[in-house]
């Protein structure tokens, strides 16, 4: 079974635990993307009882180069040996030339994250994202897409503008030096379940250096876009 440990779409933030038990429980092996969830929460495999978890540290504010996690136990079910190729592999899991630069850059970023204070972050970054959500669904023109304010989110919101094409206010508020992203965000049966009539939709990102001021531009932005529309 493979989940996201955060949704970079609809910012949803299953029950990792709750999955893997069940799971487990029918003979199922768990594997998690956690690319959208490490920079915002803590993860805690050894508990959630998963047997593989991905992230890449270019969410984390370090280079881009993927990290995999697994379990003990997954390792002997690994092959022996490539499927096309009569010898060995080293270890059995090998990405070929290493690139070391990528490599050390992702054990600072590390270190830099685990640094912080994880809780104080994710509840300044929930905060913010909660002012923005709760701002849009107070003006009409906006539709934010996914879960009630009251659910467990990522600090994501993405949402709709009415009369307006998502890829027109990502490029109106780009005018304004202000950053979104627009589409469906490798997620189109997502966003399709969830909006029949057009999957494509903005997405704002809260992070880490997000700043109040941000939040104020990023709002008077839509309203100045959507008055557009």
């Amino acid at each position: 079974m493979a989940l996201t440990g955060g949704s970079n779409s609809l910012s949803t933030v299953p029950d990792v635990a709750a999955i893997a038990k069940a799971a487990g429980e029918r003979g199922a092996r768990v594997f998690v993307d956690g690319v959208q969830r490490v920079a915002h929460r803590t993860v805690t495999v050894d508990q959630w009882g998963v047997d593989a978890f991905v992230t890449s540290a270019y969410k984390w504010y370090g280079p881009h180069c993927a990290a995999l996690w697994f379990a003990d136990d997954l390792e002997a079910t690994l092959p022996e040996q490539a499927p096309s190729a009569g010898t060995a592999l080293p270890g059995r899991l090998i990405l070929g030339t290493v690139q070391f630069e990528s490599v050390l850059g992702t054990g600072v970023a590390a270190e830099v994250l685990l640094g912080w204070d994880r809780a104080a972050f994710d509840a300044r970054e929930r905060a913010l994202a909660c002012r923005i959500r709760s701002q849009l669904r107070a003006d009409h023109r906006f539709t934010v897409l996914g879960p009630d304010e009251g659910a467990d989110l990522m600090p994501i919101v993405t949402f709709q503008v009415a009369g307006v094409p998502a890829e027109k206010v990502a490029a109106d508020l780009a005018s304004r030096q202000i950053a979104v992203w627009s589409g469906t965000f490798y997620c189109g049966p997502a966003m399709r379940a969830i909006s029949l009539a057009d999957p494509n939709a903005v997405r704002v990102g809260v992070a880490a250096y997000t700043t109040e001021d941000d939040v104020e531009a990023l709002c008077a932005g839509l309203s100045a876009v959507a008055g557009i529309g």
